[in-house]
């Protein structure tokens, strides 16, 4: 009996210095490069899984269920008149947060719009409301930047601290609404996401073109910004 234990620790011990052997092999960088495609926390993505596009750009919440298998928006208590809501994946009591959104709407959007308005002021989501309708949703790239983000906004926005200790991916845009020929402007967005999810690197190759910001666009980006420091 005596010997079996001591043949089976014999051959992991075997099995440890092979597996390490064949590490040693590998240049340090390509060791890195495999270490950061394994996710920090949460569901595994698809490496590739971010960058497929249909007809036209995927809807951050088309993207998340593409990429982890399921999609939930939760609407927290609006900030500085920002409407605020929060994106995961998983179940309700399981769930991993993927994006936070920040929005401010338009004043006053095009009449057309007014019936999708009213159910995305009720808690709906917004692109898939206006597409449900029949518009087809575009994003103009304003900004793509690293944030560093407070303890009091982590806390408040239910994302998880990256692992890295670094700032999250910050995307800001213009969301607009095409119909019959015809484009509206709809909301300016933030979109905050987890490194698991999205990287800037990612944003970077999803949304290379930038349009200059505007007086409005600006005055939008500096509220955020605020609004995230803390």
């Amino acid at each position: 009996m005596r010997s079996g234990w001591v043949s089976i620790l014999l051959e992991y011990c075997l099995f440890q210095a092979a597996l390490i052997s064949v590490c040693l092999k590998f240049p340090v960088a390509v060791i890195a490069m495999l270490l950061a495609l394994v996710p920090s926390s949460g569901a595994a993505r698809d490496a590739s899984c971010p960058f497929v596009e249909l007809s036209e750009p995927l809807l951050n919440s088309e993207r998340i269920e593409r990429c982890f298998g399921s999609y939930g928006l939760e609407l927290l208590p609006s900030r500085s008149g920002l409407r605020v809501a929060l994106l995961y994946s998983g179940t309700a009591d399981q769930r991993i947060a993927r994006t936070l959104a920040l929005t401010g709407f338009v004043p006053a959007p095009d009449a057309d719009l007014s019936p999708s308005m009213q159910r995305i002021e009720a808690g709906a989501s917004i692109g898939s409301t206006l597409k449900a309708a029949g518009w087809s949703v575009g994003k103009q790239t304003i900004d793509l930047e690293w944030i560093p983000v407070g303890t009091e906004t982590l806390a408040w926005t239910g994302l998880n601290e990256p692992s890295d200790g670094a700032g999250l991916a910050l995307h800001i845009y213009r969301l607009t609404a095409e119909r019959g020929g015809e484009t509206h402007l709809v909301a300016r967005i933030a979109e905050l996401h987890h490194p698991d999810y999205l990287t800037l690197a990612d944003l970077d190759r999803l949304f290379p073109e930038r349009l200059p910001p505007g007086t409005d666009d600006r005055a939008f980006m500096r509220q955020v910004r605020e609004l995230l420091a803390r």
